[in-house]
């Protein structure tokens, strides 16, 4: 976290990074699914399907996962007084208002194991959109911040 200070405002930036773990399973278990399809080919009809649909599965997670992560996955979050401003790698910066945010989530995971590490992820949802994902510390610092602004925590997107 880097901590800016203007004459208008003062602001967080967060840089997020990829998450390599989960980029590097899903390649895994795609890989796994290409060579399941090549190894159960044997020229019949229905190998030709099975192979076709377990290409075309590991296929639509890559593409998925790459889009979640490269595409709708904002490179920096920054926090401003007026909400928040999310830069892209590839589109257009969207600034969120703090009155157009919804839900946040931020799941602390448990740093003792391997799931509960892989499971601390943040995401921000605006009324209007989709949710995007951020780390869980600068989901964190949202929410913080939103606190101080409306003094209650917005709605949280935890599962029980």
């Amino acid at each position: 976290m880097t901590d800016h200070n203007s004459p208008e405002a003062s602001v967080n930036t967060y840089i997020l990074k990829y998450d390599t773990i989960y980029i590097i399973l899903t390649c895994i278990i795609s890989f796994f699914l290409y060579v399941g399809g090549i190894i159960l080919f044997n020229g019949s009809i229905k190998s030709i399907i099975g192979m076709t649909m377990m290409w075309f599965f590991a296929t639509v997670v890559i593409i998925a996962i790459f889009y979640r992560e490269f595409i709708h996955g904002p490179r920096t979050l920054i926090i401003a007084d007026n909400g928040i401003i999310m830069q892209f790698r590839f589109s257009k910066d969207i600034v969120i208002s703090w009155q157009e945010i919804l839900a946040i989530y931020a799941e602390p995971g448990d740093l003792m194991t391997i799931y509960g590490r892989w499971k601390r992820r943040g995401a921000i949802q605006p009324i209007k959109g989709l949710f995007y994902p951020v780390t869980y510390e600068a989901a964190s610092a949202v929410r913080n911040a939103y606190f101080q602004k409306f003094n209650k925590y917005p709605i949280s997107m935890r599962s029980k």
